[in-house]
């Protein structure tokens, strides 16, 4: 590899090289939240007042807290390396790729 690999990558990746945005496009901005069927049924919830919470101290709460996570399931870790290991390796030479044109 060469010695000016990550100088490469920093130029090629500069503001400069970088793409039109859709703001800039003239593009209409996206919804900020999507939407719901309105053909699902509406649930109403309790009011707060009229919901009974028992009254417990912060180290009961701390002492007495379980976790549901599933730790010893295989996709778990798989989702951890392609995130962290896999996607972004792909997402570096696909853009390399594409700056290299």
């Amino acid at each position: 590899m060469s010695e000016k690999t990550g100088e490469t990558f920093m130029e090629k990746t500069s503001f400069r090289f970088a793409a039109p945005s859709d703001q800039v496009k003239g593009l209409p901005q996206p919804p900020l939240e999507l939407g719901y069927d309105e053909s699902r049924p509406h649930i109403e919830l309790p009011s707060p007042h009229d919901v009974e919470v028992p009254s417990v101290t912060l180290r009961e709460a701390i002492e007495n807290r379980t976790g549901h996570h599933d730790h010893t399931r295989p996709t778990t870790i798989w989702l951890i390396i392609n995130l962290f290991v896999i996607a972004p390796v792909t997402v570096i030479s696909s853009l390399s790729m594409r700056l290299a044109v």
